[in-house]
Formats: C-alpha cells, structure tokens, sequence
C-alpha cells in the first residue's frame, strides 16, 4: 500500500528525530531545547519535570505498540511497532536512572496528561482495541505519528529578557507569558535574567516578544 508505506517512512523519521533530540537557538534570544536524551550529571528543576513528563508518554507509545504487535497482520507495521517498543523502553530505562541519580521521584505529584502533548485519550485507545484489519492499521498509524509529533513539540523556550528587578517583575512576565496558546508552566527569574517557557507546541517568536513587551520589558539577544 502506497500511502501506508509513505505514512511508515515519515513516522520512522519522526522516531528517529525524537530519539535523537533536536535543539536549534532561534531568534531574538531564544533556545529551544527539543525532546533530547543527552541529560548527564544533576538536574535542574525543569529538566526533571521534562523527564517525568516523558516516561508517561514513552510508556503510553510502548503500550500502543504492544497492541498492534497482537492486532496488525502487517508486516511492515509490525517491525516499526517492534522497534518502537525496544526503542522507547530502553529511553525510559535511562530516563529513570537519571532521575533516580537526581533523586527525583518518577511522579511529578500531580497529572501532567494534559500538558503532555500527543497524548492519546481514553477515547482513542478504545477505538484502536475495537479496530480490525486494515481499519486498526490505519488508526494505529495516524495515532502513533500525533503521539510522536507531540513528543517533539513538548519544549521548553529560553527566553532572556531586559528590565526585571524583582518578583514583582517576575510575576509580570509568567502572567503574560503564561496567555500564550500551548503554554502549559513559565518560571520567571530576574537574577537570570530570562523566562523558561513550558509548551507542548512550537511557540511563535514574535507572540512571546510582544507578550514579554505587555509585561514592560523587552526580549534581549
């Protein structure tokens, strides 16, 4: 099947760039740090919510694999759903030693499903139990490849920022920032000098200048 085996070759790509991790400095003063597993040595606050947000999500690809290596006839499918659950086991593997030499807890405290972007609902993986054939095949494809994009769009955005004094100013910036569609936590410091933005999808450069510029300040380069 033509566009079957199109789909296959776009979400091996997609995998393959959320193993990697991807990260690119991007205008304006700004890092995007990307869904990378590189982490070594102690942790800061941030990365360890990341991690805690990852393993739930990788765990929820392995359990969707598992499906379809007792669903799919396949056989194309049922490779990338083999690779896909060896892969991704052995990332939370390693994800869950970095926590644990952080001595973080793997449960962030409270649910993060809804900032956690790609996430299928209780809805879907129903439909994806009661498919057959062709039909889960199809289904199975278009959810794993949300589940991966999501994966790659949970960021978070350094942003550094001009003319915070206080936790006043602070507070100024994560309300305005926190307005922002996709926005799911903003950490604010003005002895850093910078905002560090929690998303699960690209955010736009500008939007964040101008949320930054309805805050009073401005971002730095």
């Amino acid at each position: 099947m033509r566009i079957k085996r199109a789909v296959a070759t776009i979400f091996i790509a997609i995998v393959a760039l959320s193993l990697s991790g991807c990260s690119s400095a991007s205008d304006m003063g700004m890092e995007h740090e990307g869904h990378s597993t590189g982490a070594s040595g102690d942790l800061s606050s941030d990365e360890i919510m990341f991690l805690q947000m990852m393993i739930p999500h990788h765990q929820q690809a392995i359990d969707i694999s598992d499906l379809a290596l007792t669903k799919s006839a396949d056989s194309e499918l049922l490779a990338l759903a083999k690779s896909i659950r060896d892969e991704q086991s052995a990332e939370i593997v390693k994800m869950k030693a970095w926590l644990d030499a952080a001595g973080a807890d793997l449960d962030p405290g409270h649910s993060m499903n809804h900032s956690m972007g790609g996430m299928l609902s209780d809805s879907d993986i129903a439909a994806l139990k009661s498919a057959t054939g062709k039909s889960f095949d199809l289904l199975w494809l278009i959810g794993m490849t949300g589940h991966h994009d999501g994966a790659i769009d949970m960021s978070e955005t350094i942003v550094k920022i001009t003319g915070m004094t206080c936790g006043h100013c602070e507070g100024r910036v994560i309300a305005e920032l926190g307005k922002l569609e996709g926005v799911s936590e903003v950490k604010a410091s003005a002895t850093d000098a910078q905002a560090v933005i929690t998303s699960t999808g690209a955010l736009d450069a500008e939007a964040i200048s101008r949320a930054v510029m309805a805050a009073g300040y401005r971002v730095s380069a």
